[in-house]
């Protein structure tokens, strides 16, 4: 397994570009969950994320910002 930010996102857009857009779980708990995953496992950055997978980086922080979490550029993540 690779985990420099290079390799980690080649390997994520290659899976990625066979499919449609991302869509988020409904829940917004088990969404952050499934966001904080990518970041931490796939994507360096929350604008990757959103840019590999055709979603607003705004959208994801208002909906983060209503279950009381913000993006945390430091640890990338939502805290």
């Amino acid at each position: 397994m690779c985990y420099n930010n290079t390799c980690r996102r080649t390997r994520h857009t290659q899976r990625r570009a066979t499919t449609d857009r991302m869509k988020l779980p409904e829940d917004d708990i088990i969404a952050l969950s499934y966001i904080n995953t990518l970041l931490r496992d796939e994507y360096a950055s929350l604008r990757e994320l959103c840019e590999d997978n055709d979603l607003s980086p705004g959208e994801v922080c208002t909906r983060m910002a209503r279950a009381g979490y913000s993006y945390d550029e430091q640890t990338n993540s939502f805290r």
